[in-house]
């Protein structure tokens, strides 16, 4: 008699286990709401890269085609011919390789022993691992944050500090992230997102004005500004004026937007800017030394192409992102379970130049 039999070892066990896995992940994650596939991924914060999900490589050049700057010509004279400009570009590389984790669950009695089920308590294990750790290189190098010098933690790119130009500091004379640290005053207010917005719209001539992103699930085009839970609470305690009733509009704004659920940590809107907590905004960075700066915060207000992602694998399908692993040892009775990803991610920056985010640095308590 023939018989069915769908082992652990099976293609299609582990399809829907990755499909699992993937989607318990991105749940629980922020970078990953900002990622546009379709007509709109030109126009998405993070731009998903996919010229090795079918390819070989380790490796994608993205190319920027910049803005002319010439001042033409009036009238006849002098010619038009010989006063041409030449197109220029600009290059950002962003690299791939592999990340992998795994639980040994131990022996079949081991396992006996406890009322859970300990290979499934493993995989929530690495769903949770895996979001924290692709949230936290998001962050790392959204944040300019230099301090990570681990190698599992640069998403297989290094991390670059914001050029001056997009870097912005609460406090009347801060020049630096150890002075905010030092400047119980130097805290978020909105007037912050005012700066930024004013910056966005008018780096000058030649620059790259920084566009609003496409939100597909809202069907718009937003700012993001990402901050810290402590920095909430220092927006919540503003006394700057009109400050509260700014607040509580952002927060009337947001309402729809909130009951969306992969937008749970939506604040509100303010000036055609989304106000999401995130709580694995970094610390600033010392000058100097180099080190994280206590007392500090980077928020970060991004648009369009921010960052860029890229897997080896088919991202529109998802089962291809996280691959599980198994590992079985003396006769199948001590097992270990794992998940392995070929990926990379950065900040994008063009002409040693963030191309469209903002650090913002502020006091915070913790």
């Amino acid at each position: 008699m023939a018989r069915t039999n769908y082992t652990t070892g099976s293609n299609e066990t582990v399809k829907r286990w990755n499909r699992y896995l993937f989607a318990e992940s991105i749940q629980r994650t922020t970078y990953a709401r900002f990622i546009v596939e379709g007509d709109n991924k030109s126009s998405g914060l993070i731009t998903l890269l996919t010229d090795l999900q079918k390819d070989s490589g380790d490796r994608i050049r993205s190319t920027l085609l910049a803005q002319l700057t010439g001042d033409g010509i009036v009238g006849d004279t002098p010619q038009l011919r010989g006063n041409e400009e030449s197109l220029t570009t600009f290059t950002d590389d962003i690299n791939i390789d592999l990340l992998a984790h795994a639980v040994d669950i131990g022996g079949k009695m081991s396992r006996q022993r406890v009322v859970y089920d300990v290979k499934a308590e493993a995989v929530n294990r690495l769903a949770d691992w895996a979001a924290d750790r692709m949230d936290t290189v998001f962050f790392n190098h959204l944040c300019g944050f230099t301090a990570e010098t681990r190698t599992a933690y640069n998403a297989n790119n290094t991390i670059v500090a914001p050029d001056s130009a997009h870097i912005l500091r609460a406090g009347a004379s801060n020049t630096t992230d150890q002075a905010v640290g030092a400047d119980t005053a130097a805290l978020f207010d909105l007037p912050l997102i005012d700066r930024c917005i004013a910056a966005a719209k008018t780096f000058g001539k030649g620059g790259n004005p920084i566009a609003p992103a496409y939100i597909p699930e809202l069907g718009g085009r937003y700012y993001v500004m990402f901050v810290h839970p402590d920095q909430v609470t220092n927006l919540y305690g503003s006394t700057y004026a009109n400050g509260f009733s700014a607040i509580q509009r952002a927060i009337a704004a947001g309402q729809e937007i909130a009951k969306n659920p992969i937008f749970t940590d939506v604040l509100g809107v303010y000036r055609n800017t989304l106000l999401v907590e995130a709580p694995r905004i970094t610390r600033g960075v010392h000058s100097t030394t180099g080190a994280s700066v206590a007392n500090s915060r980077r928020a970060v207000f991004a648009g369009a192409q921010a960052a860029a992602i890229a897997f080896a694998g088919d991202y529109n399908d998802g089962s291809n992102i996280f691959s599980t692993i198994e590992q079985n040892d003396d006769y199948d009775r001590l097992k270990g379970v794992g998940l392995e990803t070929i990926y990379g991610l950065k900040k994008m920056r063009f002409n040693s130049a963030d191309f469209a985010s903002i650090a913002v640095t502020t006091y915070t308590s913790v």
